[in-house]
């Protein structure tokens, strides 16, 4: 265990004694004065972590940053602590495994919240995003493997600052994301794996005039067409279109953007010889100079 001066606490990763020693019991650890201005606290993969320990944690009153990743002991009684955390921004669950939809009740006090992670936490549900749709100052949400399906997605839809929205593996359509085309916001949207996604769908998010990530991978359905539809937001939009087979003709997709990439070679060769053209002119310069000072 670390205490830097950035305020920080790490958990154990080099042989000594885990943080868990410390937190899990109602310990006088947490309340200590050179810790009780902490703002950052990472227990991602501290197993022997429980609400008991999140009891202790919530001593710390001006944490901004939770990381409880694979702290699959936590469930919805420890994130009840977690709620008096009224300064936290970012929270990390993934993989939190006993957490459910009632547990999302209590996250939805943290009303300075920017960025939830809720990703392969198996028992949350569509319903548990009713609860996060109260979140107003949220910018980051992740809901990789999550049980999200359109209906959830109506929720989201409330969030109306989000810029970064991770869907990867979600049982969404076409249908879910006419609720992700109202999010004018958006920046950075996953859909890889998403396999019920086709080219109607894409032709929905054309409207995100925001966008400069898309993650397309492995949707199976989307073809040719569907690239067309997000052609408009070439010049700023990157797209990772990995294992989309029925996307055949990706030569002419990419010279849409390969002619930009020319002018600017050509700009810059033109610049490269102007350059040089100086330079020759400052080396005669330089020898009739010398040739002056030598008389």
């Amino acid at each position: 265990m670390q205490s830097t001066g950035h305020s920080r606490l790490r958990s154990s990763r080099n042989g000594s004694p885990p943080v868990a020693q410390f937190v899990n019991p109602p310990c006088r650890f947490m309340r200590h004065q050179s810790v009780a201005s902490l703002c950052h606290l990472d227990l991602s993969y501290c197993s022997r972590i429980t609400d008991a320990g999140l009891e202790s944690v919530a001593a710390l009153q001006q944490l901004g940053h939770l990381d409880l990743t694979c702290c699959d002991e936590i469930t919805d009684e420890g994130l009840v602590s977690v709620a008096s955390l009224q300064l936290l921004q970012y929270l990390c669950l993934v993989c939190c495994n006993m957490i459910t939809d009632v547990g999302l009740t209590s996250v939805a006090l943290l009303q300075h919240l920017q960025r939830l992670c809720i990703g392969d936490c198996d028992n949350i549900t569509d319903a548990g995003l009713v609860s996060v749709a109260a979140l107003p100052q949220l910018r980051h949400l992740c809901l990789s493997s999550c049980n999200t399906t359109d209906a959830g997605l109506t929720s989201v839809a409330s969030l109306q600052h989000l810029q970064y929205l991770d869907l990867t593996c979600c049982n969404i359509t076409d249908v879910g994301l006419g609720s992700v085309a109202s999010l004018k916001h958006l920046q950075y949207l996953d859909l890889s794996c998403c396999y019920e996604i086709t080219d109607a769908g894409l032709a929905i998010i054309a409207s995100l005039q925001h966008l400069q990530h898309l993650n397309l991978s492995r949707c199976d359905k989307i073809t040719d067409t569907g690239l067309a539809s997000v052609s408009a937001l070439r010049r700023r939009i990157r797209r990772n279109i990995r294992c989309c087979d029925r996307i055949t003709d990706l030569k002419k997709f990419r010279q849409m953007f390969s002619n930009k990439l020319q002018v600017v070679s050509n700009e810059l060769r033109t610049i490269s010889n102007e350059l040089q053209v100086v330079s020759n002119s400052l080396s005669r310069l330089s020898g009739e100079v010398s040739e002056l000072n030598s008389q």
